[in-house]
């Protein structure tokens, strides 16, 4: 599946290759003003710091530079600090930034702490609500309005650190893969006798459009998915990509009028769910299943040949935001869940 790093570990919590200590703080925990904490030092994060931070991360000291290089590539500015011990030795670090492509002219301009991060030797003494203090207090340099984090959704510690921190859960993202045996099961499933399913083209958009309506109206209060709109434009667009796959259920008596619709990517390993939808009066009736069983088939057919010879089934990976209402659906058709994510945020 796409995305960023998870968390590992009861106190690590970030975005790439996260880490965090759950520091204990000040009585109220929100994160204020830097105070210190005795016995270590804090200061901004040096060039020659970063082996030491690549370390903290579980990684090969060699990939420190290789870890700058990415931040320059990915954010502009940014910055770290970082804890240093009694034996001048860097035992935190937390690191921040504007991710390219944000004009400074938007209204909102969100920090993003990359990761944060405390040995082990020296957690629960207050150095990660320090580090994070001191990221905080650079808000007003940078511009930022808002602080973003993503953790682990399995990380209770470190949710509990950022919502002592006056985060809030602003995105709960869901990870689930339908297995090729789970598939198969699937790909046997019929529509109802009333519907037709049946391949779906760019030349077909026009008459989604009043489907999409009816769709994109649910979608504007709970999206679930990553398309940028659900517009006949939008559609036509993903349709004519190399690679995509879809299907379209419609009513046998009335060929213009469908009920529901998916669509999938074709990938070298596997497939990618983009999007499934049904109209509300022919949910609960199998046929966003044989949508599914459908574009699994497809997904699974040998490419450039006429007509296309059955290959072997692949894995089809589904991404949900705030999934509670629609994974029940994916559940029952068999799909596991790989990950889950917590999208935090609070103002700067």
């Amino acid at each position: 599946m796409p995305g960023e790093g998870v968390s590992r570990g009861a106190e690590h919590a970030g975005v790439t290759e996260p880490m965090m200590s759950r520091g204990r703080g000040g009585e109220d925990g929100s994160g204020g003003l830097p105070v210190g904490v005795p016995g270590f030092d804090f200061r901004p994060v040096r060039p020659n710091d970063w082996p030491d931070i690549a370390r903290l991360l579980g990684q090969d000291e060699k990939n420190g530079f290789r870890l700058e290089r990415h931040m320059e590539a990915t954010y502009d500015p940014f910055f770290g600090f970082v804890a240093v011990s009694a034996d001048s030795s860097v035992c935190g670090a937390a690191v921040a930034g504007i991710a390219r492509g944000t004009a400074t002219s938007r209204p909102t301009r969100a920090l993003q702490i990359v990761w944060i991060g405390v040995t082990p030797a020296f957690r629960r003494r207050g150095i990660a609500r320090e580090l994070f203090a001191r990221v905080h207090g650079e808000c007003v340099v940078v511009g930022a309005t808002s602080i973003e984090v993503t953790v682990d959704g399995g990380e209770a510690e470190a949710i509990s650190f950022f919502r002592a921190q006056q985060f809030e859960i602003e995105r709960q993202t869901m990870d689930m893969v339908l297995s090729p045996h789970r598939g198969q099961q699937v790909t046997a499933t019929r529509a109802p006798g009333s519907v037709e399913i049946r391949a779906l083209h760019a030349t077909e958009v026009g008459v989604l459009t009043g489907l999409l309506i009816h769709l994109a109206v649910e979608r504007a209060v709970d999206p679930h998915d990553d398309l940028e709109a659900l517009t006949p434009t939008a559609v036509t667009s993903i349709l004519r990509r190399p690679g995509t796959v879809a299907y379209g259920a419609w009513e046998h008596d009335d060929p213009t009028s469908p009920v529901g619709f998916a669509i999938a990517v074709r990938r070298a390993d596997e497939g990618v769910l983009r999007f499934i939808g049904v109209h509300e009066d022919s949910r609960r009736l199998g046929v966003g299943r044989a949508l599914l069983g459908a574009i699994v088939s497809a997904l699974g057919e040998a490419v450039g040949t006429a007509p296309s010879l059955p290959g072997p089934l692949r894995p089809v990976a589904i991404r949900i935001h705030d999934p509670e209402p629609v994974q029940v659906f994916f559940r029952k058709v068999g799909a596991e869940i790989v990950r889950v994510r917590m999208d935090l945020v609070r103002g700067a």
